[in-house]
């Protein structure tokens, strides 16, 4: 009997902002220099999609609210900024969330236990993992 494994994303994200990146191609991507992602652990990781329709177009609505530990300095960069994510999973696959045309929306609000990161997107290709 063949037990399958499921995997999902561990609690670590790296963040950068969508302008200091050169190009994002399935789940590669190239930042201006490696110091523009910024690694932060996080809750648990999950990402909820729904297809939907936009002008006729499918299109997927994805969306995640993160509570991570970060300065003040850092959510002053990150809030209201268009961002690409990098995502590991627990068996260290690693998946980039967001491209140079469709990036994630972060919203990021501070809380008495850190830094709730509201992320949403709105692509024609579903994130898979």
């Amino acid at each position: 009997q063949k037990i399958e494994m499921i995997d999902q994303f561990g609690n670590k994200i790296s963040i950068a902002l969508s302008k200091d990146i050169l190009w994002v191609h399935k789940n590669q991507c190239r930042a201006l220099s490696e110091n523009k992602f910024y690694s932060f652990r996080t809750n648990d990781i999950e990402i909820e999609q729904s297809p939907e329709e936009d002008n006729s177009e499918p299109v997927y609505s994805q969306t995640a609210v993160l509570l991570v530990s970060m300065s003040e300095a850092e959510r002053q960069l990150f809030h209201n900024q268009n961002v690409i994510i990098k995502l590991t999973t627990l068996r260290g696959k690693e998946i980039i969330w967001g491209t140079k045309q469709y990036p994630v929306h972060c919203i990021a609000l501070s809380t008495l236990d850190g830094v709730n990161m509201n992320l949403s997107c709105k692509t024609p290709d579903p994130l898979r993992y």
